[in-house]
Formats: C-alpha cells, structure tokens, sequence
C-alpha cells in the first residue's frame, strides 16, 4: 500500500499529528529566517572588519544583533529537540494503549492478531516509531519550508550561485526516492524474520514441558538458533544499505556545495563579486542542503516506523471489531440491579463473530436471589453464554433484559460493576496474593480480603504460605495448582460482592470438602437474596445446591428436573 510522506495509520493512531506537523512547519519557517538572517550578518559584518571598519561600531550594534540571533536559534534547536520527543512519546502511549486493547478483545473472544506480532510491535516496534516522529516526521517541515526560502536569498544575492543550487537540490529527494523501493522491501523483510523469530521463541517457551517430555527440546534451540542467524543476516544486509545511501548522499551535497563554492572564490579573486556577498552565499549553500541531509540520515528509521504502522494495521485489521451500544444517547445506560430484578434472555443467539451460532433462540429467567446450575456436555456453548452475559461477546441475535431495561451490546458500567465472573481459567497476576485477590475491590481492608479466602476455601492454603497473603505469585500464578488459581480467582469475584455470580466450572478441580465449602458459600450468598448465581457444571453436587437447572444441547437450553440419583453427568 502507498502513502504520502505523512502514513494515514500515524494520523488514525494520534489525530494530534496533524497540529503537531502544523507547529513543526511555523517552526522550520522560523528557523529558516534565522538561518537567512544570520549569514546576512555575518557576512557584513566579517566583511567589514576585513575592509577596517570601526570595531565600536561592531560591538554596539552588529554584536547584540548577532547574539540575539545565535540566542534564538539555540533556543529553536532545544525546542526541535523536545517538542518532537514528547509528541513521540504520545504516539507510542497511543499506539500501545490501541495493540493492547486489541489483542485483549482477540484473547477474550477466541480470536485475533498472533502474539509474536503484539509482543514485536509493543517492543521494538513502538521504540521504532519514536525515531520515525520525532526523527523523519519532525524533520519533514524543515525540508519542505527551509530550502526554498535559502535558494530565494541566494538568488538575491546572486542569481548564478541560486541557479546552482535550485538545479542540483532535487537530486536528493530523487535518489531518496530510488534508495526507498529498495529499503521498503528489505525493511518488510527484516520485520517478517523478526516476527518468526518471535513466533519461535514463544512456541518453544510455551511448549518446553512438552518438548522436555518428548526429549525435543534440542530441535527447539537448533530452529531458534537458526532464526536468529537469518535475523542476524538480514539486520546487517538492512543495515549495510542504510550506510550506503547515506554516504552517497552525503557525497552528492557535498559535490553541490563544491560546485557553487568554487566559482565564488574564483570570482571574489577576479572582483567580479563583492566580499559581503560572497560570504554569504558560502554560508548559505550548505543550510540549503542541511534538512535534505538531516532527512536522508533519518530514511532509515522513517521506512522502519512505516514498516511499524503496516504491522499495527494488520493486527487492529486481525482482531474483532470493538463492540458497540445498540442504542446510544446522552446519558449512560443504567439498569436494575439483578440481584432484585429477574435476568430475562429473550430468544438470545450467542458465539463467536463471524462463526456459527452456538446457542441459538435461549430463552430463560434468572431469577433474583437464587443459584441456578447450567449443564451440559463439552461444546455446547455453556461458557460462551456466560462471556455473552459477562459483555465479553456481543448477541447474535435476541436481547437480555433486566426488568423492563434491555442491556446495550456493550454494558455500561453499572451491569459490569454488578457482576463477579469467574472463567474456567482465571489468570492471576505477578504481584502477591493478596493484591490478585483485591482486584476485585481495590478498596478493600486486609480483614475483607480473609474473609473472602475463606469464603472460596482458600484461608488454610493461604496461612501455610510463607509470607499469607503478601506472598508474591509469578506471572499466572506459576507457584499455585490449578485448584488454588481457582479458588483466588472464586475470592476475587466473591470479594466484589456481586449482584450477579457468573461462575464456569469453579469446583472442578476441587476436592469433595473444598467443593463443599465454595458451595455452603454460595448458598450463603443467595440465602439473603444479595446475589443472582449462574455456574456452569459438570459435578452432581453442584447440581444438587441450585434452585434451577438449565441444560444445553443441541443448539438450545431447556430446564431440567432436579438431578436424580443415578442420573448421568456430563
């Protein structure tokens, strides 16, 4: 796909960009009536001393206006130097906040961008685009505006030095332009084996138990061990092209400069030219080429950050579309709490975007202050009713409502504040226990955060832990069993104290007193009508405990009697 020089996904990721190119440009044209001015008056004033004029003269009034202008330049170049940094900075919050937002969308509905792709352009990707704004796209201005009001001053002062450098100066973007169709498509090339390499490591690390098992492991390092020698190759290849075309570059403006340089002295020897002009000219030639240089040190990392917003755009382009209100207005959405009022789903058709549907037509009452179990075999579209409740996926079809509310597509803050989900995998965090656990309430005292450990069966694990509850856990909770990750993540939800429990699977990988315990819990919970539970089981027990069971099958979820003795489980 081809842009201009300003890529659109730069302006889509941070409107601002288009202000900030606005102030860059006042900016360079500033700078170029300094640059103009300064050479002006140093040649004068060179040329004076060199023909004896008075050197009073020269220190009351050429001095301070001579200082003044060096003072606002210095000034300027501080400014190009912050303003660009902190513009960059923003794009990159910008761009992490949009990749993150993403890819989490991608992981809860079941699909989206590659990991190895997030993780590059999080990381080497945004560092990239910190050089393509506050480097090639801070500089662009300048090479627009600077040049031609130079190449204007020099045609002033005199017309055949102008004329040289007006005809040579579009050479560089020329060659810039022929060095581009080869740098884009090595740069494209650098950026896959990179994602490869990334894809690698990620398979290998997250398999390693795996591959362990099967004695593979050496396979693994020796294809990771590969991937990055050809990372190795073509960083240097990408690299090795980049110094090329600059010293070319730099060769051709100081060829250009030589040509205009050359002829002045030779006049200025013969007095065909007059000393002020001349000096000026010389100081002038080389700020005409200066921007074009300064843009031709930065291509590199300009074809990079393009490289950089073509990934982004693939990755936003691969992960579902951001749900949207079904109705919107100028007030926020509010609805009945569920733990008073019957949860409705009205011929409600749920699954994944752009698959089929899992459940289709489902039309049940959640009625306030009861446990309700909903079974079923494996596939049946039992969780995915739950994410579709949770917010996590849009209906397909139908409506949910509470009372006489319908719940948008995206529910506002006060349904999701008034739910406690539980998923079949929660995911703890790297910070302590303690901390996981008041996700739920952020709020909440360290007596709140016991007793919803012992709420979810958790306090006798948790006070035989070196440190109790300030113990740290690492990244998804490597230190606990799947049956104590489940019990954090069931404190959690429990902590919020929630209108509506949304539980998948809780007991399944709990002994039959711990079960026991999660359960009196939940009773507890419904017994003073406070909240509204839906789990989604497979355990008889659990069955046994709720008010209503529903059962899917089939496409479709219908009431069943209470479980019987003897009556299979799926």
């Amino acid at each position: 796909m081809k842009h201009g020089p300003l890529d659109p996904e730069l302006v889509r990721i941070h409107p601002r960009v288009k202000v900030f190119l606005l102030v860059c440009t006042v900016g360079a044209a500033l700078g170029g009536a300094l640059v103009v001015a300064q050479a002006l008056l140093l040649a004068q004033v060179l040329a004076a001393l060199f023909h004896g004029s008075s050197r009073e003269a020269f220190a009351t009034v050429s001095m301070p206006l001579i200082a003044g202008v060096v003072a606002a330049r210095c000034g300027l170049v501080w400014w190009e130097r912050w303003y660009p940094a902190r513009e960059a900075t923003r794009v990159q919050q910008a761009l992490r906040g949009e990749l993150v937002e993403a890819a989490g969308r991608g992981r809860i509905r079941g699909a989206g961008p590659p990991p190895a792709a997030v993780v590059a352009v999080l990381t080497r990707g945004a560092d990239a685009l910190e050089g393509y704004v506050s480097g090639a796209v801070a500089v662009l201005p300048h090479a627009v505006v600077v040049p031609p009001a130079v190449v204007c001053a020099l045609l002033f002062l005199d017309v055949p030095s102008g004329l040289t450098v007006l005809v040579t100066l579009p050479f560089v973007p020329l060659v810039l332009a022929v060095v581009g169709l080869h740098t884009k498509a090595r740069t494209e090339r650098h950026w896959k084996v990179l994602l490869r390499l990334g894809e690698r490591f990620r398979q290998a690390v997250s398999g390693l138990t795996t591959l362990r098992v099967f004695g593979r492991q050496d396979d693994a390092a020796r294809r990771i061990r590969a991937a990055c020698t050809e990372h190795r190759v073509v960083t240097m290849a990408t690299l090795r092209q980049a110094f090329l075309s600059s010293f070319v570059l730099e060769t051709m403006t100081t060829l250009a400069v030589a040509l205009i340089a050359v002829p002045v002295g030779f006049r200025l020897l013969a007095g065909d030219m007059s000393l002020t002009a001349g000096l000026a000219v010389l100081l002038l030639t080389p700020e005409a080429y200066r921007p074009l240089r300064s843009l031709a040190l930065r291509f590199h990392a300009s074809q990079e950050g393009r490289a950089v917003l073509d990934q982004a755009r693939r990755i936003r382009a691969a992960a579902p579309a951001p749900m949207r209100p079904a109705a919107s207005g100028p007030h926020p959405v509010t609805v009945p709490s569920p733990a008073r009022t019957p949860v409705v789903l009205d011929r409600l058709t749920v699954g994944f975007p752009g698959g089929p549907p899992a459940l289709t037509e489902v039309s049940l009452t959640l009625e306030p202050g009861r446990c309700h179990a909903l079974t079923g075999p494996s596939g049946a579209g039992k969780s995915t009713l739950l994410r579709t409740l949770a917010g996590q996926l849009p209906p397909l079809g139908g409506e949910i409502r509470i009372g006489s509310r319908t719940l948008p597509y995206v529910p506002g803050a006060a349904w999701t504040d008034a739910l406690g989900v539980v998923p079949q995998r929660p995911h703890l965090f790297a910070m302590s226990l303690a901390d996981n656990v008041r996700l739920g309430r952020p709020d909440a005292g360290p007596e709140e955060v016991w007793q919803a450990l012992a709420a979810a069966g958790a306090a006798d694990f948790v006070a035989a832990l070196p440190d109790g509850p300030a113990t740290p856990l690492g990244d998804g909770g490597a230190v606990l069993s799947a049956g104590e990750r489940q019990r954090i993540a069931l404190a959690r939800a429990l902590l919020r104290k929630p209108a509506l429990l949304l539980l998948d699977e809780p007991t399944a990988r709990l002994d039959g007193e711990t079960e026991q315990r999660v359960l009196d819990a939940l009773r507890a919970l419904t017994g003073d009508e406070r909240t509204t539970v839906l789990v989604v089981t497979h355990r008889p027990r659990v069955m046994e405990h709720a008010d209503t069971v529903f059962h899917a099958a089939h496409g479709s979820v219908d009431v069943q009697p209470r479980l019987l003795e003897g009556q299979p489980t799926w």
